[in-house]
């Protein structure tokens, strides 16, 4: 048997950092193996772990490995390792792969209610959800109005720029007060009163005439909060002796692994049974160790939080590589799709090109042994690895970066590339969706057409081709988006297609056809039918009638699928504002996370939501169409804060809007129709005006009709959407 460490927070932390732990420890660093993945724990696990920690609940142990340079390996036990550092703030020299500059963790002083299920409420911002998450429901983000609320709370225009958790908070709680201020007065000895005068100062920042006095409850003093949302609070005394009892008593097993478990006897051995006599014993022996502890993190994995199938292959090749192809691979990947992803594509890519998986259909799906398997044989000049480092990513070859001037927007590689001629392509919150889809059918399709069809060398920029291509594209993803079969089906309908046909062929009329059309043994095609004129589905709709239900007008059609997957859809929004999209200005790529939902920007309605908001009588087609794509806009928050509520004459008139002539400066004096053409619609949109002072929603919107004048100017641009979708990239041509 290992013996099992007990740690205390103390060691835990100074592991983490690396500092003096003691004759136990002396010189020891926790640190990763390659094969770890990076933090994946979402904000209620972390906020639930701080919840169980201050009860002293016991919350697991922590296996470990130690190695000959005196590190500590933690195979089994890094999110909590990591959720725990986090709650103390900035550590020194740490190699956990997560900061408070991307995570912060507050305490909301108020007593959770008895349907919470925990004793303290913990709460958590991220850089891509600043504000936190819900209340009463810790795994939910919050409403668009309640993000618009916290930024005129914090009188922020830029709710993701750098540093921005430091100087915020969770905007539903009622008295969050930073966490590590509590930890490290208890880490450091302060005592009561010094941590007062910190909290005091932190909270001074927020609301100038905090006391010690108010301090507990200073956000209900600053943002007025109604008696029914008050609630008992703990005091600041309360928490600080809960946290110095947590210090100073909670306990975390560790348990080592023990040393004969790598002995050749043991039977975690090499997946290769084969030995070669002549190789060195001492590399034999540290080969063996090497794929015993890949063995033992697969087992430990298969519980918790579980590792998936593309991030338990990942983290299998992780422990195969150097760290310098590791870095290339994640360099690579980076902003494009993950790692882990790109990794179960390639693989599958390196089938097709060996000819080792010849077949009419294609499984996407890569399962961990087959993928062991494969990483055996490592040191054939022709694996697995090698074709990644020099088929895949090498300087001249990179894929992904093939992949980049073909799809994304604003990119200038490609050959013809012009800043004269528009550009069709994907805007960046639309181009990291289609690796992401199902398991990256639609991706892997042009990985494959690009390496081994050599399609890349004949795209160019612009041309019918070109667009036809990301017609192909952009309907294989709205298509599919019911469901992960229908991806399945879509692929292995058109795999011939993909396999044999010339470039023009493959990316025109005969793909899409064969995929429209349903098989004897199928209830329905997998690609919807798509259909040739708008006006075949656009007429039916066109006048309003104020007793029939939208929904019963698509459904009479025979294109209501498509209606939902393409019209309703706000990725068609995301295509049509690609030029705003990209606007530096407003938008950094870098803030579209690949493992986040969440977006740096709203969904903005364009005639304000409030004016039909709890309005009786309001006609059920006029409802629908209200809230379709066609009546949004994407809009960043620094814009959107300053006209949310306001009528379309005044949201789309840059002369009327001081904020905005403000913001915009120059801009908006060159152009005084900027904010029209930057939310794609037409002057008759500055005719819909704001209800008068004192007049009822009910008197605005009904009795007064102007609910007809809103809804032609709502189906005008969803037709005009519609119309430069089909004309831009000229999908007629394929039908």
């Amino acid at each position: 048997m290992c013996n099992t460490n007990l740690l205390n927070l103390m060691t835990l932390i100074n592991l983490v950092e690396g500092t003096d732990t003691g004759e136990e420890f002396k010189g020891k660093k926790f640190d990763l193996p390659n094969i770890q993945r990076g933090f994946i724990w979402k904000a209620s696990q972390i906020e639930n772990l701080w919840d169980s920690l201050l009860r002293r609940f016991p919350t697991g142990s922590i296996i470990s490995e130690t190695t000959k340079d005196n590190k500590i390996l933690l195979l089994d036990g890094q999110q909590r390792t990591t959720s725990i550092a986090l709650g103390f703030g900035d550590l020194k020299s740490t190699n956990l792969r997560s900061s408070s500059d991307e995570i912060r963790i507050f305490i909301d002083m108020r007593k959770p209610n008895s349907k919470e299920g925990r004793k303290y409420a913990f709460r958590v911002i991220t850089r891509s959800h600043p504000w936190g998450y819900q209340r009463n429901d810790n795994t939910k983000p919050l409403e668009a109005n309640d993000k618009s609320r916290a930024l005129e709370l914090w009188d922020e225009d830029d709710p993701f720029k750098e540093k921005i958790l430091q100087k915020i908070y969770p905007f539903d709680a009622i008295a969050p007060l930073p966490l590590n201020l509590f930890t490290n007065a208890v880490r450091y000895g302060y005592t009561k009163d010094a941590l007062k005068k910190e909290l005091l100062a932190w909270v001074r920042k927020v609301y100038k005439d905090a006391t010690l006095e108010t301090i507990t409850n200073w956000l209900e003093y600053k943002r007025g909060i109604n008696e029914n949302e008050k609630s008992d609070s703990y005091s600041i005394d309360h928490i600080f002796d809960q946290v110095r009892m947590m210090w100073d008593a909670y306990q975390i097993p560790m348990i080592p692994l023990p040393s004969n478990l790598f002995d050749s006897s043991g039977d975690l051995s090499s997946f290769d049974d084969s030995s070669d006599k002549n190789t060195n014993d001492d590399e034999n022996d540290e080969n063996e160790k090497h794929d015993s502890i890949e063995a033992v993190f697969i087992r430990l994995n298969s519980a918790g939080t579980p590792l998936g199938g593309e991030e338990l292959n990942y983290s299998l090749i992780k422990s195969k590589i150097e760290q310098s192809l590791q870095k290339k691979i994640e360099q690579s990947c980076d902003g494009i799709m993950k790692p882990s992803r790109f990794i179960s594509l390639a693989y599958r890519l390196y089938q097709q090109q060996s000819e080792r998986k010849s077949s009419d259909s294609i499984d996407l799906r890569v399962r961990p042994r087959q993928f062991q398997t494969e990483m055996c044989d490592i040191d054939n000049k022709n694996s697995f690895i090698v074709f990644i480092d020099k088929e895949l990513l090498s300087k001249n070859k990179n894929i992904l970066e093939k992949i980049k001037s073909v799809l994304k927007y604003g990119e200038k590689d490609l050959k013809g590339y012009s800043e004269s001629i528009k550009d069709y392509r994907l805007p960046y919150p639309l181009f990291i969706k289609i690796a992401s889809a199902s398991y990256g059918e639609i991706m892997f399709i042009l990985l494959y057409r690009i390496f081994i069809k050599g399609d890349y060398s004949k795209f160019e920029y612009g041309s019918r081709c070109h667009r036809h291509m990301i017609a192909i594209i952009l309907l294989l993803l709205w298509n599919g988006k019911d469901s992960r079969s229908r991806y399945d089906k879509l692929i292995n309908r058109i795999w011939e297609n993909v396999k044999n046909d010339e470039i023009d062929n493959m990316w025109g009329s005969s793909l899409i056809q064969k995929a429209s059309v349903a098989r004897d043994d199928e209830k329905e095609a997998p690609l919807k039918a798509i259909p040739t004129k708008t006006s075949l589905f656009l007429n039916v709709l066109k006048n309003p009638r104020t007793n029939t239900p939208w929904e019963k007008n698509i459904n009479d059609t025979d294109y209501s699928d498509f209606i939902y997957n393409v019209m309703c859809n706000r990725d068609l929004l995301l295509w049509t504002q690609r030029d705003f999209l990209s606007d530096k200005t407003f938008f950094d790529d870098k803030l579209f996370r690949l493992d986040d939902t969440d977006v740096p920007f709203d969904w903005d309605h364009i005639s304000p939501y409030d004016y039909i908001k709890s309005v009786n009588g309001v006609p059920s087609v006029f409802k629908f169409i209200y809230n379709t794509p066609a009546n949004l806009r994407v809009w960043p928050y620094k814009l959107n804060r300053s006209d949310q509520n306001g009528a379309p004459s005044i949201k789309l008139d840059a002369t009327k809007n001081q904020t905005i002539i403000e913001l915009l400066g120059e801009t908006v004096k060159k152009n005084k129709n900027y904010l029209l053409d930057k939310s794609f619609c037409d002057k008759e949109w500055l005719k819909l005006k704001e209800r008068e002072k004192g007049q009822k929603k009910i008197d605005f919107i009904i009795k007064n009709r102007n609910w007809i004048n809103i809804y032609n100017c709502i189906f005008n641009r969803w037709k005009k959407i519609y119309d430069a979708f089909v004309s831009d990239l000229e999908i007629r041509d394929l039908l």
